[in-house]
């Protein structure tokens, strides 16, 4: 094998480790991340239910509220607080209507 020959293959050896290596790192990270994605919540993690519960209000499931709660239980939940909603807000047909304010955190679906 000449010099030249010699010379030459270094560069295309050198390319390849370091292509292996940049390979191996994008797998490890790919690896790494769907693991993360797509994992089960740990157990200690509380519903909206329970958020909403433990705060004192009542969750609505069919509406997907909580009500009676605090502002900052609702940013908790991420959901939009209201403070003055209407009692009859889920029965637009109702013949009668308390005129009460009722607070109402309604949750994303």
């Amino acid at each position: 094998m000449d010099l030249r020959q010699r010379i030459n293959d270094k560069p295309v050896l050198s390319g390849f480790v370091v292509l292996t290596f940049l390979v191996v790192i994008a797998v490890s990270m790919l690896s790494l991340a769907s693991m993360n994605m797509g994992a089960n919540p740990p157990d200690d993690v509380l519903t909206d239910k329970e958020v909403c519960e433990g705060a004192g209000g009542e969750y609505l499931e069919e509406h997907t509220e909580c009500v009676g709660v605090e502002e900052s239980t609702c940013d908790t939940l991420n959901g939009e607080y209201t403070s003055c909603g209407s009692a009859c807000r889920n029965n637009p047909d109702a013949d009668m209507c308390i005129q009460s304010c009722v607070k109402v955190c309604e949750l994303s679906k």
